[in-house]
């Protein structure tokens, strides 16, 4: 029953049962009837509503399950939906309006939406991941590494379990040694010897016979073996150094337990690197499954689109 313009009834004007019928009775059904192309939904569902067939559910709907129709016998639905002989699917879908919303535009006919998503490694957010790493450094060979400070510098190299150690001590300042006592070794019994000439023994004495006798030479008598005595102080010494060197064995040393004092200052080696070679795993989180991002959802009947009839 189609819409109608309206008729102006003029005064005097015989008003028949055929004109009420057309200008009122048929112009109130024409307000609740429903247009080629109209949707509404139902709580009444189908065997159908699951596949692609053509079905009517009522009289004049088919449902919105994406069939196909022909145009010649529906031109009024055809052209309703934008000359277009399929239908709309609404399985699963919600239905949308057209417009824009949120700085989104939507078009009558589109299509988006997932019933879940895996996200791609540009959509992650920035992130790190435990590990741990094992290898181990590759052969630097054999170097020296030195140690200075304010005693010299001495140089160390270590080679598997030995180490030797050799260097100038650091010049100290001018310095004696204190006081001590010496002991000469013993010579045995002797006597000596004293070569002199005429007129006066060593120390002055006279000879016994002055000017008649002449000493060539005198022997003391012998005292026995002994030794001599000296003490004092030794003589300051300049500022000097002691030069030392050493080895040893760092495998299998046993010891109380110590430590070693090194100098302050460690010297300068040259720039040198010690490759890693090895493996880094990372801790595994997640999964590849995808996270839902549908809405909350009731389902109902079916939607419902008028057609032709």
């Amino acid at each position: 029953m189609a819409w109608t313009t309206p008729r102006t009834f003029v005064a005097g004007e015989l008003v028949t049962a055929s004109m009420l019928n057309v200008h009122i009775r048929d112009q109130f059904k024409a307000l609740g009837q429903w247009s080629p192309g109209d949707l509404k939904a139902t709580w009444t569902t189908h065997a159908n509503a699951t596949t692609t067939t053509l079905t009517e559910l009522q009289t004049g709907f088919f449902i919105c399950n994406g069939a196909t129709f022909v145009q010649a016998t529906h031109p009024l639905l055809y052209a309703a939906l934008g000359n277009s002989t399929t239908l709309p699917d609404l399985r699963g879908r919600g239905l949308w309006m057209p417009g824009t919303q949120d700085s989104h535009a939507f078009t009558r006919n589109d299509v988006g939406g997932e019933y879940d998503h895996v996200i791609s490694e540009a959509q992650m957010p920035a992130h790190s991941h435990d590990g741990t790493l094992s290898g181990s450094t590759g052969a630097g060979g054999s170097h020296n590494h030195s140690i200075g400070g304010s005693t010299g510098g001495q140089a160390v190299t270590v080679s598997g379990g030995s180490v030797s150690i050799s260097g100038t001590s650091g010049a100290g300042s001018a310095h004696t040694h204190g006081n001590g006592t010496l002991a000469a070794d013993s010579g045995g019994a002797h006597t000596h010897t004293y070569n002199g000439s005429d007129g006066s023994y060593a120390g002055g004495a006279s000879q016994p016979n002055p000017g008649t006798d002449a000493v060539d030479s005198l022997t003391t008598s012998s005292n026995g073996a002994h030794t001599h005595t000296i003490s004092g102080v030794i003589a300051s010494e300049a500022a000097h150094t002691h030069s030392f060197s050493g080895s040893g064995n760092l495998s299998g040393a046993s010891g109380a337990s110590h430590s070693h004092t090194l100098p302050s200052a460690t010297g300068s080696e040259s720039l040198h690197v010690h490759a890693l070679s090895g493996s880094f795993s990372t801790v595994s989180k997640g999964s590849s499954s995808g996270w839902v991002i549908m809405p909350p959802f009731v389902v109902g009947g079916c939607w419902l689109i008028k057609h032709d009839a």
